[in-house]
């Protein structure tokens, strides 16, 4: 074999070394593009903020963050390899038919996390809200990308999948009622109850934490079989409809019985049959 001549190993290193400073380059830049991405994306968020607290603004921004880096170098590595000869679309084909295979197995997973970023996003609930979502009623104690926390009033500690919050009733977006049933005695001027709960209510106006607005006296809403019902509804600030309630049924019970109206008991009248 004959000797490599000088010229030839010079141009072979200034070869490799010009693709080694591109491949320099290319990382650096990369580098620099995540760094400004992430910092544009953090922006966002924080003009935001007024509806997305900080906890959900920092898992948003690490779960874009996370995506953002895997996108850049992604593309930054394949044009690194590119400048070494090798095929990226055969590389690709390959990845292809595994991550078909994978996504199959995936599916739900990707389902969970793209449903707790729409959760995040639009501010369906937070972490001390009330609400009932796949069938559980309970406080929300925490949320991920995958899944949300609910414990409901005796304890029990829910785990649901975000992929299964189709409908989101919320017991804590902007008022709660609370409502009180009453039963009066059918023999009762009923005119004479509905006139005095009324007035009742207006002298509590103010004087109970939490409540919005005037209770209102909505009238007979059954007869039932041993009391006429009378319902009561009070606009409440969110958490105080529970308080407010047993505020209003002893304030009601004390006016009543002041008023020497009667709240029955239950009662049945037995006819016993002649021989």
């Amino acid at each position: 074999m004959g000797s490599i001549s000088f010229a030839a190993i010079q141009t072979l290193f200034l070869a490799a070394f010009s693709k080694i400073i591109y491949c320099v380059i290319i990382l650096i830049i990369s580098a620099i593009l995540v760094s400004v991405l992430n910092s544009i994306t953090r922006k966002i968020l924080s003009s935001k903020m007024s509806r997305i607290d900080a906890r959900k603004a920092d898992t948003i921004h690490s779960v874009l963050g996370s995506v953002i880096k895997v996108i850049v170098y992604f593309i930054a590595a394949s044009s690194i390899l590119t400048q070494f000869g090798i095929n990226v679309a055969s590389i690709i084909a390959v990845a292809g038919v595994g991550s078909v295979a994978l996504a199959f197995g995936a599916q739900s997973l990707v389902k969970d996390i793209i449903t707790g970023c729409f959760i995040l996003l639009e501010d369906q609930y937070g972490v001390g809200d009330v609400v009932t979502i796949a069938g559980v009623t309970g406080q929300v104690v925490d949320i991920s990308l995958r899944t949300t926390s609910l414990r409901n009033p005796d304890g029990t500690l829910y785990v649901v999948p975000n992929g299964s919050v189709v409908i989101v009733e919320s017991k804590s977006k902007q008022f709660m009622n609370a409502v009180v049933d009453i039963g009066i005695d059918y023999g009762e001027d009923m005119n004479k109850v509905l006139a005095v709960l009324n007035d009742e209510m207006d002298k509590i106006e103010g004087r109970i934490e939490g409540l919005r607005k005037r209770p209102d006296v909505l009238g007979i809403i059954a007869l039932a079989d041993s009391s006429v019902n009378v319902r009561i509804v009070a606009e409440c600030m969110v958490g105080f409809n529970l308080p407010i309630e047993r505020e209003l049924r002893l304030i009601i019970k004390n006016r009543l019985d002041a008023e020497g109206i009667t709240i029955p008991f239950p009662q049945c009248t037995v006819h016993m049959a002649k021989d």
